[in-house]
């Protein structure tokens, strides 16, 4: 529940975010543009002091209550609070009125937004706090470095605002097994050619992005469980609710002082081939079919003699040769001691005992295909001569008995 609840207070801070660039963005002058400093460009960025002054000049202590979206955001919901001018009464710092910002409450807004990381300093990799000076900073979604979530709230956002515009067209009614399900689903490949044409980038970047609003659940498929956003004809909905925070509740709520970004489960690290031996350096199935197991495959084909094929195998999966005659139809046509057995006539035998391999052998059609893993010598650093890995990894299972010879 914190997670969700963390995502929900992100996601309200972002779009509160992108209203307030937008609307930067309209000025006759905007404030975000490029800059110089001491020679140094800083591409998208506006000085904290001017943002602050316009903010005080231009904002409501409601915005975006009564901010008059143009367009489709006039269609978007914003949030209820009934208990905000109780909230505002009983601590009475902030106004619910039309108030203008102050300059204190312009600098607590900025400062929230860099606390969250949607703001970020342009000049210092670490600045954690805003001053309404001449420092530099920009909306994260303009740096190159956003991450993914934000960048994923911001893109849900812009499309789901175009999307209820009628004109747009881009919204669809969806029915799923006779029974209607939303009249706010998009076909993935309007997705993908809504972000091709807004972003002017090719249609495998745009499915990479829409991808990443698939992984961060800010759309889930209608109709089929996906794992990965593809350009084709699936429905999506929208499960993030884009709410609008207004200033002032932003200012009064103690829980967007610090709004982590959601972390990701970082995946482990994957499994070394020592780590997949077993305690007395035993070779499991899992090492042999680890990429840096030091094997090489080797497809045999061996004709028995009067006397069978001339070698016996022994373990209880994956199974080995344990010996074979140098002089038999088995050794002459390149059978080794050692090598581990993975295929019998097409059939894998690797999850098999050495019995099972036995049967399978001699019960075969009188001709042997045999897939066998062959160990790779190599050089030991600082030593002279060869060593073969895991010499110690070849144990008789069969105990006492009689070796079997095929």
């Amino acid at each position: 529940m914190a997670l969700l609840a963390s995502r929900a207070k992100k996601a309200e801070l972002v779009v509160l975010s992108e209203l307030l660039r937008k609307k930067m963005l309209q000025e006759n002058t905007p404030l975000i543009r490029n800059r110089w400093n001491f020679f140094k460009g800083h591409p998208d960025v506006f000085v904290a002091a001017e943002a602050t002054a316009w903010a005080c000049r231009n904002l409501p202590i409601t915005f975006p209550r009564d901010y008059k979206l143009d367009g489709a955001l006039q269609q978007l919901s914003l949030e209820e609070d009934e208990t905000n001018e109780d909230v505002c009464s009983s601590l009475g710092s902030v106004s619910f009125s039309n108030d203008q910002l102050t300059h204190e409450q312009a600098v607590a807004m900025f400062q929230k937004l860099l606390d969250a990381g949607i703001l970020k300093s342009a000049t210092e990799k670490r600045k954690e706090e805003f001053v309404a000076d001449k420092s530099f900073f920009r909306f994260a979604v303009d740096d190159s470095r956003c991450d993914n979530f934000i960048r994923s709230i911001v893109l849900g956002f812009r499309i789901y605002s175009c999307a209820v515009d009628p004109e747009s067209r881009l919204f669809q009614r969806v029915c799923s097994s006779g029974q209607f399900v939303s009249d706010e689903s998009l076909q993935a490949c309007e997705i993908v050619t809504w972000i091709c044409k807004h972003f002017n980038i090719q249609r495998e970047a745009a499915t990479n992005l829409a991808d990443h609003m698939l992984q961060n659940s800010i759309i889930g498929p209608v109709h089929y469980r996906v794992t990965e956003f593809m350009d084709n004809s699936y429905f999506y909905l929208f499960k993030m609710e884009f709410k609008m925070v207004s200033i002032s509740h932003l200012l009064e709520d103690a829980s967007y002082t610090d709004v982590p970004t959601p972390q990701r489960k970082c995946p482990s690290p994957p499994p070394t081939y020592e780590s997949l031996l077993k305690s007395d350096g035993s070779v499991t199935k899992a090492a042999l079919l680890h990429p840096e197991a030091p094997f090489v495959k080797r497809d045999l084909k061996v004709v028995p003699d009067g006397c069978g094929y001339g070698f016996c195998v022994r373990g209880d999966g994956p199974c080995f040769i344990k010996v074979v005659d140098p002089d038999s139809p088995a050794g002459k046509a390149g059978v080794k001691e050692k090598q581990f057995v993975t295929n019998i006539n097409g059939k894998s035998v690797l999850d098999m005992k050495y019995r099972g391999v036995e049967d399978l052998i001699v019960e075969g059609p009188g001709r042997l295909e045999i897939t066998v893993l062959e160990q790779v010598c190599m050089r030991n650093r600082g030593e002279s001569g060869t060593t073969c890995l895991g010499t110690r990894y070849f144990t008789s299972s069969g105990g006492g008995q009689p070796v079997r010879r095929l």
